[in-house]
């Protein structure tokens, strides 16, 4: 990537990757990927690395971890990479990744997300509308026909709707909030496991779940538009 710039006394270069340009975190995911391609059980998303381990017990999944974060540390050595030890956090049962909670038992709302929708006031114009369908909308694999219940709310933000926040809006809102602060756990998927996909429509919208032995791994939903209906 080319960072010349000239001034009065010459030109100059960045000998790191600065802060600020538009393809500077597409570079440092890319050169962080490779740095550490073919680690299993290692996955790095900005300047965030996780390591998980499996097993059929906690004795045996702590063992893989182990083995995996100690290649991690050989490969970071390797190549250069040195890892804010304020900042690390060993052994744990749980962690807040990319907006999720990644637990033993599987994949769970971010606590502090469900806490936002459930203290959420009513919107009371089209913006507060599209922030809570931007809420709504990324944890949208959490909750079964959300599309559909939300239905009523986005109505509102058509580009000629009348601003209207009636008892069907605010019934809409309410199963919202309950929906999330009582979300199912879904599973982690495993490529070798069978997989069941159960798909559902309605007048309003297209719903589906992908199942992994009867657990969830994902819940998907669309709205109908009006030309679909």
């Amino acid at each position: 990537m080319l960072t010349t710039f000239r001034t009065p006394f010459g030109r100059y270069r960045w000998l790191r990757l600065p802060f600020g340009l538009a393809a500077s975190s597409e570079i440092f995911q890319k050169r962080l990927q490779t740095a550490l391609d073919g680690l299993q059980g290692v996955v790095c998303v900005a300047d965030d690395i996780l390591v998980y381990g499996t097993g059929q017990n906690r004795d045996v999944a702590q063992l893989d971890h182990d083995q995996k974060l100690a290649r991690l540390l050989d490969r970071c050595t390797e190549q250069g990479i040195r890892i804010n030890k304020t900042k690390l956090e060993l052994n744990k049962e749980e962690v807040i990744f990319l907006g999720h909670k990644l637990a033993d038992e599987g994949l769970v709302i971010d606590p502090d997300k469900v806490k936002a929708i459930r203290e959420m006031s009513p919107p009371t114009d089209v913006g507060g509308v599209l922030r809570l369908c931007g809420m709504v909308n990324y944890i949208a694999r959490f909750l079964p026909s959300i599309s559909t219940i939300m239905e009523p709310i986005r109505r509102l933000t058509a580009k000629d709707a009348k601003w209207t926040w009636s008892t069907e809006q605010e019934e809409a809102f309410e199963k919202v909030k309950h929906l999330v602060t009582t979300p199912p756990i879904l599973a982690f998927y495993d490529e070798k496991k069978a997989l069941t996909i159960h798909c559902d429509a309605s007048e309003k919208g297209l719903g589906a779940i992908l199942l992994e032995e009867d657990s969830p791994v994902s819940y998907a939903s669309r709205a109908l538009a009006p030309t679909e209906i």
